[in-house]
């Protein structure tokens, strides 16, 4: 237990005989001050350094090394990649070689280029890549390398190169997990222990295969020994056949479909598996507004993308969701996210999927999974 300085000070103080002059201002109180205020630094040091022993409150690397005591470690930070086209001087598709590097047109907000790098092309590639088409990696870990689109620039001359431009998307980055998320999933690998087919086993396993964000388990959905596992991507959408993991790669590892059942995969012997992915609820949102000193086309595509943070965090917590607590899109949190955007005075009459109420939400069932996506915004003043 800490002490404040007066505290400090009154204890100090009791040790001094009271013949002595203790007064606030008189030589022996001047003197024990500075000590009392170094003993309140102290106690406020012990403090942190007793709080970043315990998991639920330790942070950043006093986390991690409380992670390590259990042989956890923290997500890191993934770079992006994007598929990229090259062309050459007469507008034909070029290929270029691995390891040349490329600056997007935007920066970064430390103003630093980004690079990506070629790590894949036709050579390395033959099945997925045309000529001129290239895999690039960015240089920097994290989301950094999302966001571009369009023109990229050689670092070193390369003969006969005309353009180069991103056209999709492999791979998003990711920034490293973050500590609440990460001391979730301590607690629930601690708490949840896996065991040969358990639900956690399966939640464990299938989580560690690159490409799975998320997911829900349905043991004996239909039948005894039947295990349905509804996955998401690392960006919490469905999966589909851009997603690193497609569902075919997923079912064979869990549960092989030419031995299903017969334990040559992770699943356990007589575990048939069935993997699926959710489907879309596009939800479209129309609302009236109340704006200042801007026009409604300015703000659309910023409450836009205010929103699309809204749905983000739905899908994020789409595994916690059940039958009798299903995924609920709130109209409050709704009318909240608008009002983020600068210029937004006030927000009301809002309408989610067509209908004027507090929430919209599809239950999920496993036969029927769904993941909230948003839909077309319509503002109105």
């Amino acid at each position: 237990m800490g002490y404040d300085f007066d505290e400090l000070m009154e204890l100090l103080l009791s040790y001094v005989p009271d013949t002595w002059d203790k007064r606030e201002g008189s030589i022996i109180y001047n003197a024990l001050a500075p000590v009392a205020m170094e003993m309140v630094d102290l106690y406020i040091g012990l403090e942190i350094f007793q709080e970043q022993t315990y998991l639920l409150s330790a942070t950043d690397e006093n986390l991690d090394n409380r992670a390590a005591d259990f042989a956890i470690p923290r997500f890191p930070a993934t770079s992006a990649i994007r598929k990229a086209k090259m062309w050459d001087e007469n507008d034909e598709p070029m290929n270029v070689n691995i390891g040349e590097e490329f600056i997007a047109e935007l920066q970064s907000v430390d103003d630093e280029d980004i690079v990506f790098r070629v790590t894949q092309n036709i050579d390395t590639m033959p099945d997925e890549l045309e000529h001129g088409e290239v895999h690039l990696t960015c240089q920097t870990a994290g989301e950094i390398g999302n966001s571009t689109f369009g023109e990229v620039i050689p670092i070193t001359f390369i003969a006969n190169l005309d353009r180069a431009e991103i056209v999709g998307d492999i791979e998003l980055g990711k920034e490293a997990e973050e500590d609440d998320d990460f001391r979730s999933r301590i607690i629930e690998k601690i708490t949840k222990k896996p065991f040969a087919g358990n639900i956690a086993a399966y939640i464990e396993f299938t989580k560690e295969i690159r490409g799975v964000g998320d997911l829900k388990v349905f043991p004996a959905w239909a039948g005894a020994y039947t295990v349905l596992l509804s996955v998401l991507d690392e960006n919490y959408n469905p999966i589909d056949s851009n997603s690193v993991a497609t569902l075919p790669q997923l079912k064979q590892l869990i549960d092989p479909e030419e031995y299903t059942g017969r334990g040559y995969g992770f699943a356990p012997i007589n575990h048939v598996v069935t993997v699926k992915t959710p489907e879309r609820y596009i939800v479209p949102v129309r609302a009236r507004v109340t704006l200042r000193d801007i026009e409604i086309g300015q703000v659309l595509p910023l409450v836009e993308e205010s929103l699309k943070v809204y749905f983000n965090e739905l899908r994020a917590d789409w595994s916690k969701s059940t039958e009798t607590s299903p995924t609920t899109i709130f109209a409050s949190r709704v009318i909240e996210y608008i009002l983020k955007v600068g210029g937004v005075e006030n927000v009301g009459d809002v309408l989610l999927d067509g209908q004027p109420v507090d929430r919209v939400y599809r239950i999920d069932t496993p036969q029927n999974q769904y993941v909230p996506f948003l839909g077309g915004v319509d503002l109105y003043e």
